[in-house]
């Protein structure tokens, strides 16, 4: 039987951590394939092109005091002096910005803004405010945000721009070194500011992981992602639900190469990028329509209470009893994760995460506390029981 606490172990002691392209997430994607080949699956790892990054804390100086600042990820990086102009509004944006410093606040810093060319949704406002930036003449954008639980996890300050194809060095603030920064620039609006802000990125390559059995034209696919945010080990997110996509596979290694429905194992490779390389090169290869159901697993396993499930299009006549024989329970829908790719297409899924989840948002998801210990192996092997048995049922 798989050692599921030292898989997640090996999972999250990966360097610098899983985000896609990095060495990390190579040996995270490698660690997954090598299991599933052990346990007896077919193996296909097909690589698509990322960016990967590379960011250390930086500082802004005015006029003798200075700022820590956050590089923006996947952004680059910049050094030198320059005027800061602050800019609380899109009309703010429309000024002569040439050569200087921006600094947003206000409403134009509520929430991330959404990644250029971004394929499952948009904004037209933010696509305005990423135009006028670029369009600006600006030297580097600097933001004060602090918190955005829903979209961001438990980050502060969070990323207002992470995008590798924004042009713009940038970087981010947390609002109380914003708001003081922001008063010192009112008492002296002419004074030059210096600014180090350390990051690079460079072209690199990832990994989807895949294993089948059985009859692929009318399969169930269970999915994890493997991928993190830069600089967070991710064992709630996503390092549990890859550990529960391995017990499946080793619960249903028995069976035949005739099973219908087939089963597709999918430890999918960007579900926490601005680029969603993983989700993008997936789609393009796969007929959806031979998918029947889709089992996404991603935050669970928090020792704090149960597995919650929720259902997203599935047929009433789908049996939900070999979750709940298993210790699962249901939830709240929960829209925010690689079910989605799959219920936005019209396959039926079903996302299994921490009943606690709206809580891990805020204190815990994408920052570095997301370790091990906070994890609770009884409830990991239990919701791999209940998949497992789940899929046995539709045979």
């Amino acid at each position: 039987m798989l050692d599921l606490s030292a898989l997640l172990e090996a999972l999250c002691a990966v360097v610098p951590d899983r985000r896609p392209g990095s060495p990390g997430n190579h040996a995270a994607t490698d660690l997954v394939a090598r299991t599933l080949t052990d346990l007896g699956w077919t193996v296909e790892m097909p690589a698509f092109p990322v960016v990967d990054w590379a960011g250390e804390p930086g500082q802004l100086t005015l006029d003798g005091r200075t700022w820590p600042v956050h590089p923006s990820p996947y952004g680059t990086g910049w050094s030198g002096t320059a005027r800061l102009h602050a800019a609380g509004s899109e009309a703010d944006l429309a000024g002569d910005h040439a050569g200087a410093i921006l600094l947003l606040h206000g409403a134009l810093t509520t929430g991330p803004l959404t990644p250029k060319g971004y394929p499952f949704y948009g904004s037209d406002r933010d696509t305005r405010i990423i135009d006028a930036l670029e369009a600006s003449g600006a030297a580097a954008v600097l933001a004060i945000t602090g918190t955005a639980h829903g979209i961001a996890g438990a980050v502060d300050p969070f990323a207002l721009i992470e995008d590798s194809a924004f042009t713009l060095p940038a970087g981010d603030l947390r609002r109380d070194a914003g708001g003081a920064l922001l008063a010192v620039l009112a008492e002296h609006p002419q004074a030059v500011a210096e600014l180090a802000l350390p990051a690079r990125r460079w072209p690199s390559t990832a990994s989807n992981v895949l294993a089948r059995r059985g009859d692929q034209s009318d399969r169930i696919t269970v999915v994890a992602h493997v991928d993190t945010k830069p600089g967070t080990p991710g064992a709630i997110d996503n390092g549990t639900g890859v550990v529960v996509l391995l017990r499946v596979a080793e619960l249903l290694a028995d069976l035949p190469d005739d099973a219908r429905p087939g089963v597709e194992l999918l430890a999918m490779n960007g579900e926490d990028s601005h680029q969603a390389a993983g989700e993008l090169d997936y789609l393009a290869a796969t007929d959806l329509s031979r998918v029947r159901l889709a089992i996404n697993v991603d935050g669970a396993g928090h020792r704090s209470g149960p597995t919650a499930y929720s259902t997203y299009g599935t047929p009433d006549d789908l049996d939900l009893a070999p979750l709940a024989d298993h210790g699962l329970v249901e939830g709240p829908p929960w829209p925010q994760s690689d079910h989605m790719v799959f219920a936005m297409a019209g396959v039926p899924a079903i996302a299994l995460t921490s009943s606690a989840m709206q809580a891990l948002l805020v204190e815990l998801v994408h920052s570095p506390h997301d370790t091990p210990d906070l994890t609770d192996p009884v409830l990991l092997e239990g919701a791999a029981q209940g998949i497992a048995a789940l899929i046995r049922a539709q045979h």
